[in-house]
C-alpha cells in the first residue's frame, strides 16, 4: 500500500489512553503513525520505539508545525482538563481529530470545539 493511500495520524498524548490508541492503530494497514506528543519526552521516546513512530514533540502546536509533518487526523488521549484546548489546536488547522471525552469541562468548551470545526471543516469526534 502506497503512502498515500495512507491515513497520516499523530496521537497526543502517551499515557495509558494513548498508548491504548497506538497499539490499536498500528493494526491497521491504511494507518501511517507519523508522531506522537506529549509533555514527558521519555513517555514519547518509549511510545516511539514501542510502536515505530519516527517523529515525537512536546506539544500539539509544535507537532503541527513540524518539518513538513503531513498529519490527516489527530487522536487527543489526554488528561480531561487539556482536552478541549489541545482538541482545539487542531480543528483550528482543520485537521480531523479524534478526542476523548469529556470534550470539555463546561459547555461554552464543547460549544467552542464545535464552532471551530464548522468554521474550518475539520471533523471532531468524541472517544
Amino acid at each position: 500500500m502506497s503512502t498515500a493511500e495512507r491515513v497520516r495520524i499523530a496521537v497526543v498524548g502517551c499515557g495509558g489512553r494513548g498508548r491504548h490508541h497506538l497499539q490499536r492503530l498500528s493494526k491497521f494497514p491504511d494507518v501511517e503513525l507519523v508522531a506522537v506528543a506529549d509533555a514527558s519526552s521519555t513517555a514519547c521516546e518509549a511510545v516511539c520505539g514501542q510502536y515505530g513512530v519516527d517523529r515525537h514533540f512536546l506539544d500539539l502546536t509544535t507537532l503541527l508545525d513540524g518539518l513538513s509533518l503531513q498529519v490527516d487526523a489527530v487522536v487527543v488521549a489526554t488528561p480531561a482538563h487539556l482536552n478541549a484546548d489541545i482538541a482545539a489546536i487542531g480543528l483550528e488547522r482543520g485537521v480531523d481529530t479524534l478526542m476523548e471525552k469529556p470534550p470539555g469541562l463546561h459547555v461554552d468548551e464543547t460549544r467552542r470545539l464545535r464552532d471551530l470545526a464548522k468554521a474550518s471543516g475539520a471533523r471532531c469526534m468524541v472517544a
